[in-house]
């Protein structure tokens, strides 16, 4: 399965729980975990989350819709967006489902379900 990645952090990095670099390192550890999962796009954003007008965001949403990739996968769901109206425009923007994790990734983990 194509998977693609998406992190972001506000602004104000050093307050950040957790960076992107961090971020960046536990969504490849969990692919990795998963069975036929590879990384084939990287997607980032510094800036708030507040707004659904971010380039890495729209680049990831684009690609999605050109199903470039099969799965979006994100740290935390408030790395989307803040609010659940916000997840709810951004997911109706993508043709990719989006998977959110927030533990540390295990080979007992079962891979997301599709679909939905």
């Amino acid at each position: 399965m194509r998977i693609a990645t998406y992190t972001r952090i506000s602004t104000d990095e050093a307050h950040q729980p957790y960076s992107l670099e961090a971020q960046g390192q536990r969504l490849a550890a969990y692919a990795h975990s998963q069975d036929d999962w590879t990384i084939t796009r990287r997607f980032t954003d510094q800036m708030s989350g507040a707004t659904l007008e971010r380039p890495g965001l729209d680049c990831a949403l684009k690609e999605a819709a050109a199903k470039r990739f099969d799965l979006l996968l994100v740290y935390r769901v408030d790395r989307l967006s803040r609010s659940v109206r916000g997840r709810r425009r951004s997911s109706r923007r993508s043709t990719a489902p989006v998977c959110c994790f927030a533990r540390r990734p295990s080979r007992s983990t079962p891979p997301p379900r599709r679909g939905g």
